[in-house]
């Protein structure tokens, strides 16, 4: 855990300072519920609490959490949506969907759909 002061104040997160080095912290790691306007929640000069939770190897930028630090508020599952519905990890959609291993993945379509003809004598868009 770091203690960050919020440099610059962006629509998608703020760029903090920590420890000698900058990161961005996500508007979609400031808080567990859906965030608006960052600036409602911070702006420059405040200080926040983060946490690295990814360094790109490419680019060296650092990725911060204010969220991971926070407690889950009630009713929250862990991939952040509130739990119910029908009670699955939401990551199966269910039924069996047979074997596709011989589907034709290609771009070419051929000429399926049949001829549209020139789409320029169809008249105005509605």
């Amino acid at each position: 855990m770091y203690t960050a002061v919020v440099k610059t104040v962006m629509p998608y997160g703020v760029f903090v300072e920590f420890s000698g080095k900058s990161g961005l912290l996500h508007v979609s790691e400031i808080s567990h519920t859906r965030i608006d306007n960052v600036e409602d929640y911070l702006k420059e000069g405040d200080e926040v609490k983060v946490k690295l939770i990814e360094v790109d190897n490419k680019t060296g930028k650092l990725r911060l959490s204010r969220k991971a630090l926070m407690p889950k508020p009630d009713g929250m599952s862990r991939n952040g949506g509130d739990e119910g519905g029908d009670g699955g990890d939401g990551g199966d959609r269910g039924g069996d969907r047979g074997d596709r291993g011989d589907r034709d993945r290609g771009g070419d379509r051929g000429n399926r759909g049949g001829d549209r003809g020139d789409r320029r004598d169809r008249g105005p868009r509605r």
